[in-house]
């Protein structure tokens, strides 16, 4: 991969004073602070360590990382690091993935209502596709389930959705007993898609009842779940999966291909094409979109359910 010689924390440094005058008085604190943060990381801001050269006495600073979960620069050892502690967690079975879509009538709500919203969708789809599986006719069982939030399209769009990995199989209520799936199918997705659509709009009734008013009717008649397809068996699987939606960010410096004093050109995939498009923006505008990817402070984007639960000995991202 062709590395880009331009940094998101640049376009941060560049552009975030005419951000702030603009959207200020409506950015999120974690949004503020991820400003903040990527302007400042591996700079003398932060500090470092002074390293000597025995041989020619040389010295040098090499400044510390931010370690926000939204800087490219500090991702890719985070990534190493918690894709080492999950592969105690691999099942030897075959895995599936289903994508579970927010309708785009319900997205301005979202955005809104972020920290809430975005649990009630990761609880509520992942506890109704265990109830489906559990039925005698598909798995009968509990399988284990990886759930990953993600909030964007290629274009830097706001469209929340979830990724989900499920074991072909799961557990007895006793405990004592696998029960294998179907190889080639789980559960039926416009069964789900329908039971996610009842169950979320009965919690929001009865959790937060004032935001039905801001829901159009036709919501709830939407499409919820995307698909779900046999992902493979075993390590491989599960090491795709982590490596590819876990960890995946909203943009990253390698798509970055030109800034100017006043815009940004990013490179995005064109699904439907299968192509790569570029685009260019205002600097203000690239990182509007690039910050309402920011999730809200405290907010695990990644979630065990099941009997994923039960296996898991790492931490929420």
């Amino acid at each position: 991969m062709k590395t880009s010689p331009h940094d998101i924390a640049d376009i941060v440094r560049r552009f975030s004073a005419d951000y702030i005058t603009q959207f200020g008085d409506v950015m999120l604190p974690s949004q503020k602070k991820a400003i903040f943060d990527m302007a400042t990381c591996q700079t003398a801001v932060r500090g470092g360590h002074r390293f000597r050269c025995d041989d020619c006495d040389h010295s040098f600073w090499v400044w510390h990382g931010c370690r926000n979960r939204a800087c490219p620069k500090c991702h890719g050892k985070q990534i190493a690091a918690w894709l080492a502690n999950r592969e105690v967690e691999m099942l030897p079975c075959p895995y599936f993935h289903l994508v579970a879509t927010v309708p785009e009538e319900l997205r301005p709500v979202f955005l809104k209502h972020q920290k809430f919203m975005y649990g009630l969708l990761l609880n509520i789809v992942s506890k109704e596709l265990i109830a489906l599986a559990r039925e005698e006719r598909f798995v009968g069982a509990t399988p284990a389930v990886l759930a990953v939030l993600h909030t964007w399209n290629g274009r830097l769009g706001f469209h929340p959705h979830v990724h989900l990995l499920i074991s072909g199989g799961g557990v007895s209520d006793n405990g004592l007993a696998w029960h294998e799936a179907n190889a080639s199918f789980l559960v039926p997705v416009k069964r789900l898609s329908k039971q996610i659509a009842r169950s979320l709009r009965k919690a929001i009734e009865t959790q937060r009842p004032e935001l039905l008013d801001e829901i159009p009717d036709k919501t709830w008649k939407a499409t919820w779940c995307s698909f779900c397809v046999p992902y493979g068996r075993g390590e491989k699987a599960v090491l795709n999966y982590l490596s590819r939606y876990v960890f995946r960010m909203a943009v990253t410096n390698h798509r970055i291909v030109d800034v100017t004093e006043t815009e940004v050109t990013f490179r995005y995939k064109d699904r439907k094409a299968n192509v790569m498009q570029t685009e260019t923006v205002s600097g203000v505008e690239f990182l509007r979109r690039f910050l309402i990817h920011v999730l809200p402070k405290g907010f695990h984007k990644v979630r065990y359910y099941g009997f994923g639960s039960v296996c898991s000995t790492g931490s929420r991202q």
